[in-house]
C-alpha cells in the first residue's frame, strides 16, 4: 500500500510543484495575476509539507514514525525516516523564502 501512495505522491505533488514554479516565474516575467495563484499554492504546499514532516499517515514517515521505528530497533528504517522528514522540513522552509523572493522581484 505504501508503494501505491508513493506513486500517487509522485504523480500529484510533482505536477503541483511544477505549476507552482510556473506561476511564480510567469508572474514575475509576464502576468502579475499569476502571483496570487503562486501565493495560495505556496501556502497550501507549506501546510502539506509541514503536516507530512510530523505525522505518519499513508506513505509519509514523519517524526512520529521515526520514534516508533527506533522503539522497534529498526535503525536503518529510522534513519531513512529521518532523512525523509528532514527533506520535508527543508521543503516547508524553502516555500516561504520563495514566496518572499517572488514578492520582492514582482514589486521591482
Amino acid at each position: 500500500m505504501r508503494v501505491f501512495y508513493s506513486f500517487l505522491f509522485l504523480m500529484v505533488f510533482n505536477p503541483i510543484h511544477c505549476y507552482w514554479f510556473y506561476c511564480g516565474y510567469k508572474g514575475i516575467v509576464d502576468e502579475a495575476s499569476l502571483i496570487m495563484r503562486f501565493n495560495i499554492l505556496g501556502g497550501l504546499l507549506f501546510a502539506f509539507y509541514f503536516f507530512f514532516s510530523i505525522t505518519s499517515v499513508a506513505n509519509w514517515n514523519g517524526w512520529v514514525r521515526t520514534d516508533d521505528l527506533l522503539k522497534m530497533d529498526l535503525v536503518f528504517c529510522a534513519v531513512l525516516s529521518i532523512i525523509e522528514s528532514i527533506l520535508f522540513v527543508l521543503e516547508f522552509l524553502f516555500i516561504p523564502f520563495a514566496l518572499w523572493k517572488v514578492r520582492k522581484l514582482s514589486n521591482e
